[in-house]
């Protein structure tokens, strides 16, 4: 057995060509060693050489692939970062467009006055020029990057509102953490990533700002993000609560009322629904109203209770708007007036409150406060039956098995009245119990 003097390969015996390297085997004695060295320096060594170099060509070429693919990468990478440039020259030259343009409108004064307007006006025009505090921003301003990133949010300019919330964070500042905190918790301007948002919250938190405080509270609470303490999370809302966060006092409150997290206490807990309510917070105001209302941890005054519900339906506040018709409609802590009590439970039903859809729908199809109109009523009725409020859909199977409003479907009415029956309805379990299911 030889092998290859070229690859070391290993011949049989008379082959003239090895099947590696292709190189043409010598065979035969040469006539001296000197003449076997000019043989292997002349032929040999030069043939190994390009064989070696040649073994090398089909990595050298997926190399130069892979390094061609990089290039396009980055050609692509570097048009998009050209395109948004451009867009934030644009964004900057309008800038100071409209920051020229409103300076040209600032009337000019006299010497005189204008010594005694500097007295009021300090540094107003810097805070306001947003050129300024771009710079500022770049130069690593913590609390300018967060600015700008406020400003950037305003524009709905989302993405780079993230980016700037981030620069901030990332050099402590406790509300930049929060906003960035939310950007990511909720996927505003940046892909969403529930654990690292409540990570972003707790920096916050744990710096004492009150926002974070509150936001990382709901992350424990509800476990989204982080793993679930109710008890750790009421912790954290007591702490916003304490600093005067009108959502952190309604949120703790919420949790001693019900002993969500801490020992029920509802005397306490009505008592920081109360101060969140003073603070203009819808939620504050419907339970707080609630409580007056029904006498819950508070003595019962319903008209007190209706005036707070009907601050928290002013705000917008569906719960609130629906409790405050539901007064208005029965007369409860105020005048009854059915008319106002409909146009409030329709506030609320297009909201989509549950209880509003089928209170609203009531109200239509037996014309009490409003013309009857029982093809209306039922869609109502059905709006909130699909959201699961029971007595919407005893009211819609009701509708269904006798045709009010509708085509008469008893197989369909029999279900409703099934799932009615099935969160405690009595007269689902009746109606039932009538047609024999």
């Amino acid at each position: 057995m030889r092998a290859c003097i070229v690859c070391g390969h290993t011949l049989a015996d008379r082959e003239p060509i090895c099947p590696v390297c292709c190189f043409p085997v010598k065979s035969g004695l040469f006539l001296s060693h000197q003449h076997y060295e000019i043989w292997r320096k002349s032929v040999v060594v030069p043939y190994r050489e390009s064989w070696q170099l040649r073994q090398k060509i089909p990595a050298l070429e997926q190399e130069n692939t892979r390094l061609h693919g990089e290039i396009e990468r980055y050609k692509k990478e570097n048009l998009a970062l050209k395109q948004e440039l451009e867009v934030l020259q644009r964004q900057l030259q309008a800038g100071k467009e409209e920051n020229q343009r409103l300076r040209q409108e600032v009337p000019q004064h006299t010497s005189d006055e204008e010594e005694k307007a500097s007295e009021h006006r300090g540094d107003c025009s810097e805070k306001d020029d947003f050129e300024a505090l771009l710079e500022r921003a770049e130069n690593g301003d913590a609390n300018a990057q967060m600015r700008v990133g406020d400003w950037y949010y305003k524009q709905n300019q989302t993405r780079q509102a993230a980016i700037w919330y981030r620069r901030s964070a990332e050099q402590g500042n406790a509300q930049a953490q929060d906003k960035y905190g939310s950007c990511l918790y909720y996927g505003i301007g940046i892909a969403q990533n529930q654990q690292e948002g409540a990570v972003w919250y707790r920096k916050s938190a744990e710096q004492g700002y009150a926002g974070g405080q509150l936001n990382y509270g709901w992350c424990l609470q509800n476990g989204i993000g982080i793993e679930k303490n109710q008890q750790e999370g009421a912790a954290w809302y007591r702490k916003s609560a304490e600093q005067g966060h009108a959502d952190g006092q309604f949120n703790y409150g919420w949790c001693l009322h019900n002993g969500v997290g801490i020992a029920q206490n509802q005397r306490e807990g009505v008592a920081w629904y109360k101060k969140a309510a003073e603070q203009g917070n819808a939620n504050g105001q419907c339970f707080y109203g609630w409580c007056l209302h029904n006498g819950a941890g508070v003595p019962q005054n319903q008209q007190e209770g209706a005036a707070w519900y009907k601050k928290a339906a002013e705000q917008g506040h569906a719960a609130g708007q629906f409790n405050y018709g539901w007064c208005l409609h029965n007369g409860a802590g105020v005048e009854k007036n059915q008319q106002e009590g409909v146009a409030w439970y329709k506030k609320a039903a297009e909201q989509g409150n549950a209880a509003g859809q089928c209170f609203y729908g009531w109200c239509l199809h037996n014309g009490a406060g409003v013309e009857k109109n029982q093809q209306e009523g039922a869609a109502w009725y059905k709006k909130a039956a699909e959201q699961g409020h029971a007595d919407g859909q005893f009211n819609y199977g009701w509708c269904l098995e006798y045709g009010a409003g509708m085509k008469q479907n008893i197989s369909a009415a029999i279900s409703w009245y099934q799932k009615a029956a099935k969160q405690g309805s009595q007269k689902a379990k009746k109606a039932l119990k009538r047609l024999n299911r």
